[in-house]
């Protein structure tokens, strides 16, 4: 069956999104324990928080929930690591295929740490949990029914006044013998879980339900959504009021891409709040939300070629032209599958933004490209220019534009030394807005960069500003049907230049 490259993209497309539906920390599943199964699963990777050693109870990070089964055998463990032990896990993990007794080397790290009542009762680390648990009871490693949290089997209490860091809660197939040696499980059991990770006391999720369900990484990002939607959708409401003063292509192309980003900014907004409520929620949303917001940063690229290109001209007939009409397609359609790509990408187990990735990395270099158009077409604007005063202003405009080029580029390099807790924080937002409790982050760069460079082209499009009247409307004198004159003044630049 022959496909049109747009059904093909459309089939990649839900290929991608398929296995990408849901994103949670309320974790809810099942899985089937037994010796020719997987010796190791990861359940979740959440970052807790410093604990405030002030108020340890509401600060500290808290894992219950349940783990039963059908049988009553003990089938697994239930592990609890810390980033660091869990990359050594990793490294046997991957060589565990050549042991003859895999669990020994894979459980060797956790057993000079993790307390054992019955083999390792000098350890202090509460790591393990024999599962699945009695029905209808406590595991067997909570000897004090106060410390689990009511309703729950089981409960981990994550105390580090340190800092916050990064814990995995895995499944194992391994489990101690009578020597108290580790040895793969032979017991063929279902096991279903319903675990919730958060930070703070459950009975204390009201006080800040924007913080309580989210890992570390994440919180705040609840407020700086919605602060950035109302920031662009007052930004919108602007340029929707110049496009009813004087309607101008230029003008409403803007409306369209500033729309696109409040409704991104609306779905990032709704995903925080149903995630702050449920603990669970549909990762399509915040897929829909990056679509909207990248392929409006693609529009605003070229809008600001176009600018430069048809200078001081309309841009009525931009899309008309071959070059740059295929070039923008084509742009548009990369920018959404890598975007989609991108999408649920993660680094030993945790959620990365587009830029850390390499579908980011591809979009970076379109970005490249689309530079590389920007100053090639101002170069030709500033020469064509024979005012002085609009060549300054051309000039001016034109580095500011090459900034916001740019910038994100720069972040993706940079972001790539700060450590993971923090990048997410970084990339998505800044530490100016300090009113919505975000001062103890450094977020912002972004959202406050694009609303910047928004805002610009809404104050410069105004209509009938000064700046407006200036430097955007062609001076009569020099006014060409369909621009012909100046192809031509742009063809003899680059044959001079060829010599």
């Amino acid at each position: 069956m022959d496909l049109s490259p747009l059904e093909f993209v459309f089939i990649f497309l839900l290929f991608n999104l398929g296995v990408r539906i849901v994103v949670c920390l309320n974790v809810v599943g099942s899985w089937q324990a037994g010796s020719d199964k997987e010796l190791m699963t990861v359940l979740a990777a959440f970052a807790f928080q410093k604990t405030d050693p002030v108020a340890m109870e509401g600060s500290r990070g808290y894992i219950y929930g349940n783990i039963t089964s059908s049988s009553k055998v003990t089938a697994a463990q239930l592990v609890l690591v810390d980033y660091e032990l869990f990359r050594k896990l990793s490294l046997v993990l991957d060589s565990s295929h050549k042991d003859k007794e895999p669990c020994t080397h894979l459980m060797g790290p956790i057993s000079e740490l993790a307390f054992e009542k019955r083999c390792f009762p000098n350890n202090r680390q509460d790591f393990f949990r024999a599962v699945p648990c009695p029905s209808f009871d406590l595991c067997s490693e909570e000897d004090d029914p106060l410390n689990v949290v009511p309703g729950s089997q089981f409960s981990f209490h994550i105390q580090d006044t340190t800092g916050a860091r990064f814990w995995y809660l895995l499944l194992t197939n391994c489990l101690l013998n009578e020597h108290c040696n580790w040895t793969k499980s032979n017991s063929r059991v279902r096991l279903n879980y319903d675990i919730w990770l958060v930070n703070g006391h459950p009975d204390r999720s009201g006080i800040n339900p924007f913080e309580h369900q989210f890992s570390f990484e994440r919180q705040d990002t609840m407020e700086l959504f919605a602060f950035a939607f109302l920031l662009f959708l007052a930004l919108a409401f602007a340029q929707l009021h110049s496009c009813r003063k004087g309607e101008k292509m230029v003008s409403l192309v803007l409306l369209a891409f500033l729309v696109m980003r409040v409704l991104g900014f609306l779905l990032h907004s709704f995903y925080c709040l149903k995630f702050a409520f449920y603990g669970r929620a549909s990762g399509m949303l915040t897929l829909f939300g990056d679509l909207f917001a990248s392929t409006a940063d693609m529009g605003l690229m070229l809008l600001l070629i176009a600018v430069v290109k048809s200078w001081p001209s309309s841009i009525r007939n931009f899309m008309s032209k071959r070059r740059y009409g295929s070039m923008g397609i084509v742009c548009m359609m990369l920018q959404i599958v890598f975007t989609c790509t991108a999408a649920g990408t993660t680094f030993q187990y945790i959620p990365l933004h587009m830029l850390e990735t390499w579908p980011g990395w591809m979009s970076m270099a379109t970005r490249l490209l689309m530079t590389q158009c920007f100053m090639m077409e101002l170069r030709f604007a500033v020469k064509r220019e024979t005012s002085r005063e609009r060549e300054d202003f051309l000039l001016h405009f034109g580095s500011g534009c090459m900034v916001w080029f740019v910038y994100v580029i720069i972040l993706a390099v940079a972001v790539l030394q700060i450590p993971l807790l923090w990048r997410y924080k970084i990339i998505t937002g800044t530490r100016t807005f300090i009113i919505l409790r975000l001062s103890l982050t450094v977020s912002g760069i972004c959202i406050l960069a694009d609303f910047i460079a928004y805002s610009a082209l809404v104050h410069l499009f105004w209509p009938q500003s000064g700046k407006e009247r200036t430097y955007f409307e062609e001076p009569r004198s020099t006014r060409q049907s369909g621009g012909e004159e100046w192809e031509e003044f742009e063809q003899s630049i680059i044959s001079t230049d060829q010599r």
